[in-house]
């Protein structure tokens, strides 16, 4: 997962960015400021959902230009509350697409996620009316929650005085009902995906897996062999840390931007 950034690619549609539980829009800076190398990407721009906003470059950038807007493809979402459960953030993501939609007049879009972002958007494409929705081709999810996680599972019971994450991890918990709806529902939510899902993890860091007490490989948080999901093409790469710091930087490795860039080129 590490090594050079390689060049940008010229994105064919506008990409939105959904950051992962406690993580912040800047979490895909690392992506975002390399595509804007590209000229013909414009400039990165943050949906802060707080604010019902466009602002460049950051939280506390200028608010974007209608121009600005048109001529970016590359969108960050800033969640009210980055620690809020799926439930809370769903709506959020429902807005920033339909505004991103009407204000680039771009047509589909392309999404990334990162963690729990892949929960909240699935949640969102659960909930949605894809006949009136913004039209969508392909997700990429990094280090997703496909099958929840154990580590929701302890949160769920120690969250509440740690930022009152409780509410997130009952819903991302193994085993949660969240959880099982979404993934019985799998195939409703990967027809509104037009180009198909990719999955992308890092591996080495011992991770808690279903079996109780039991560490399998995985990325710290997400063990490798709960990522990938019926018709998503899975990539994995070896990470270079061996603590569940490997789940949190996941999104910023040049290896995992690298192969985010090999989809989104194509």
């Amino acid at each position: 997962a590490y090594g050079p950034l390689n060049a940008p690619p010229t994105l064919k549609r506008p990409v939105v960015m959904i950051p992962g539980l406690t993580m912040p829009a800047s979490s895909f800076d690392a992506a975002g400021q390399q595509l804007a190398r590209n000229g013909a990407n414009g400039q990165p721009i943050i949906y802060v959902a707080a604010e019902d906003k466009f602002r460049v470059g950051s939280t506390k950038g200028p608010e974007a230009t209608p121009a600005q807007l048109k001529d970016s493809k590359i969108f960050q979402v800033e969640y009210q509350d980055p620690w809020a459960s799926p439930t809370k953030k769903a709506p959020q993501i429902d807005r920033a697409l339909a505004r991103i939609s009407t204000a680039t007049g771009q047509g589909p879009v392309d999404v990334v996620t990162h963690s729990a972002g892949g929960t909240d958007f699935r949640l969102y494409l659960e909930n949605r009316d894809p006949s009136t929705s913004p039209k969508i081709n392909q997700a990429i999810m990094i280090g997703p929650a496909s099958h929840g996680t154990c580590v929701g599972n302890i949160g769920a019971v120690v969250g509440h005085p740690v930022k009152n994450v409780d509410d997130a991890a009952r819903e991302l918990a193994e085993g949660s009902p969240l959880v099982g709806k979404l993934n019985t529902d799998w195939d409703k939510q990967r027809s509104q995906l037009t180009g198909g899902v990719t999955i992308i993890g890092t591996t080495g860091t011992p991770t808690l897996g279903p079996a109780a007490g039991l560490f399998e490989d995985g990325d710290g948080y997400m063990p490798t062999a709960q990522l990938a999901m019926p018709g998503a093409k899975l990539v994995t790469m070896e990470g270079p840390h061996k603590t569940p710091l490997a789940h949190l930087w996941q999104v910023q490795y040049p290896g995992v931007v690298n192969a985010v860039f090999d989809v989104l080129g194509k």
